[in-house]
């Protein structure tokens, strides 16, 4: 009864006080949870801010990487077609000249008013411009620097690398009315200097002249990256985040912080953040095609020198690093302000949760009042009931435990003849109806079996098939119930003649039968083949009829495996029916012996 008592007031009590408390526990969880999702949170947007800032740069680096290579790699081709240009308009001039005077004015004054006119067609300060010889090698236009060879032979004029480029021009033109080619020279001023250059030739026809024009490889490269800082310069973010340009040997090529020093060497440099940190880039280049680099520089914002993160990359082809980066005080400053709206929410949040518990804490206590007086009422109608119910269990009991004892006894006895059932419909499906001996579906059976076996123990097996002579004519003749007679003595003695409990005989179909026999050798299979031969003739059956004998007699064909490989039952069984084919057409009565 105390115990009882004791039990009713925890059930009166618990969930007055447990449902507060579990709600308080899971909210104080759910806060500690929070927190510290809040806590990673910070660290992720710190990790996450200097990710996207370098991942951003990094893909910027690698967007102007690509313009540079393609502008560099089409700068040869950009050349030939800006020379082919200006002789195609050389041409065009002179044949509108000769075309225009050819039938009012001499041929040599035609030739100077053309002279006249290209003459002053020069580019590159002087470096490129028209020039005209004719086949014979003489100069008919030379540049400013060259005009004393006018009107003289250049057909031997080499290059710096000892080519005849006259000949080369003239033949050119002659074959192919004109053409590029590639020479050395020195340029006008730097005397001492080699450089590659790219010429243009085309036939002028009317006097067997020719014209070209040539322009050095070194002037378009640098043509080329003049277009291409440009385009940097274009390109290139307001703020912190701009690109620079730095050669490979040191000096700056673009850097919007510091545009005085563009094309300074860093042993120029006068201020050493400068010097060290374009001393740490190169240096990192010569290790690495890319990489991040820290180093101190001014910040343009701020005009104080800071940290800055770059990310710079060795321009493939080229002798250019390019790179870009930001200043970690300018991030700090940004994941500062974002923590600061991120603790705002956090704080809201909190507040929110806080007074949220309170309110839940206090509605679920009166639910819990509510709840401990129903739990308590309940409990009290249930154990006056479970008085009552006790007493007529055991009213019950009694007459429940004969009626179990009495189905028990019948159960078992229903289970016993099912199974005596089961026995004989499983022997009832193995055995042939007529001659109750093995039928052919057991036989497939059993066959698959004895072949797994023999192959596994390397034994021999025999199959032995027999076939009742001239059966047809007894049936015709004695009639079918003499003929299923003879079956069934037939089958008896076939059976009886098995010695071993491991030998199997079967009725394969019609008057067929078939013999398994497991671990007989040729010979031991050849005497049971004969003993059953002169079995069946022992049962001198009357057979006026065959054409053998005047009793029933048999045919039996016989195929042997060794078991030595895998036994191949199809085969085997088609050996011993193809010696028992062979049986029949020989004579019958006989036995015929397969694979000896």
């Amino acid at each position: 009864m105390l115990s009882g008592r004791r039990f009713l007031k925890i059930l009166s009590f618990g969930p007055l006080l447990l449902i507060p408390l579990m709600v308080g526990l899971l909210s104080f969880l759910y806060i500690e949870m929070y927190n510290k999702s809040f806590e990673f949170s910070l660290k992720e947007l710190e990790k996450d801010m200097y990710e996207m800032e370098m991942s951003t740069g990094k893909d910027k680096i690698s967007s102007v990487s690509d313009i540079i290579i393609y502008q560099k790699s089409t700068t040869q081709e950009k050349l030939k077609s800006r020379i082919k240009d200006r002789v195609n308009v050389a041409y065009e001039i002179a044949n509108n000249i000769y075309n225009k005077y050819k039938n009012v004015k001499s041929k040599e004054e035609i030739q100077n008013i053309i002279k006249t006119s290209l003459e002053t067609l020069t580019w590159n300060n002087g470096e490129s411009f028209i020039y005209m010889l004719d086949y014979d090698g003489i100069f008919r236009l030379a540049p400013k620097h060259l005009k004393h060879l006018e009107e003289t032979c250049a057909i031997d004029l080499q290059d710096s690398t000892g080519k005849y480029i006259i000949k080369e021009e003239i033949a050119l033109c002659i074959n192919d009315d004109g053409g590029f080619l590639w020479n050395t020279f020195t340029k006008s001023p730097d005397s001492g200097k080699k450089h590659k250059q790219i010429v243009y030739v085309k036939a002028f026809n009317h006097y067997n002249w020719y014209l070209g024009s040539g322009e050095y490889i070194d002037s378009a490269i640098k043509k080329t990256d003049k277009e291409l800082l440009k385009t940097i310069a274009e390109i290139n973010n307001i703020g912190n985040r701009y690109i620079f340009v730095v050669h490979k040997d040191g000096y700056i090529l673009f850097q919007k912080a510091i545009p005085d020093h563009i094309s300074q060497n860093i042993s120029d440099f006068e201020k050493k953040y400068t010097l060290k940190a374009i001393e740490k880039i190169t240096q990192s280049m010569k290790e690495n095609n890319s990489d991040y680099v820290s180093y101190n520089w001014v910040n343009l914002q701020t005009e104080t020198i800071e940290e800055k993160l770059s990310y710079i990359m060795k321009v493939p082809g080229t002798d250019w690093i390019i790179g870009t980066g930001f200043y970690l005080k300018d991030i700090e400053q940004e994941i500062a302000l974002k923590k600061s709206e991120m603790y705002k929410i956090y704080y809201e949040k909190s507040q929110r949760v806080i007074y949220l518990t309170v309110l839940i804490m206090i509605v679920t206590f009166f639910i819990s009042y509510y709840i401990s007086a129903k739990i308590k009422q309940s409990f009290l109608n249930y154990e006056r009931r479970i008085s009552l119910k006790n007493l007529e269990l055991e009213q019950l009991n009694e007459g429940l435990e004969q009626k179990i004892k009495d189905r028990t006894s019948e159960l078992h006895k229903s289970e016993y003849d099912l199974k005596i059932k089961n026995d004989i419909l499983e022997k009832l499906s193995r055995r042939d109806g007529l001659t109750n001996i093995a039928n052919r579906r057991y036989f497939d059976e059993n066959f698959e079996i004895k072949c797994k076996e023999s192959s596994r123990e390397q034994t021999s097996l025999v199959a032995i098939m027999i076939d009742i002579d001239c059966f047809k004519d007894y049936n015709d003749h004695y009639g079918h119930a003499k003929g299923d007679e003879a079956l069934k003595k037939v089958a008896k003695t076939l059976e009886n003649e098995l010695k071993r409990p491991s030998d199997m005989v079967a009725r394969y179909g019609g008057e067929e039968f078939v013999l398994l026999l497991k671990d007989v050798d040729i010979k031991g299979a050849k005497q049971v083949a004969d003993s059953l031969l002169k079995a069946i003739a022992n049962l001198k059956i009357p057979h006026e009829y065959s054409i053998v004998t005047n009793i029933i007699s048999i045919s039996i064909g016989v195929s042997y495996a060794d078991g030595y490989e895998n036994i191949d039952k199809e085969a085997l069984l088609k050996e011993a029916d193809d010696a028992l084919y062979e049986a029949k057409n020989s004579g019958r009565n006989k036995v015929v012996m397969n694979n000896t």
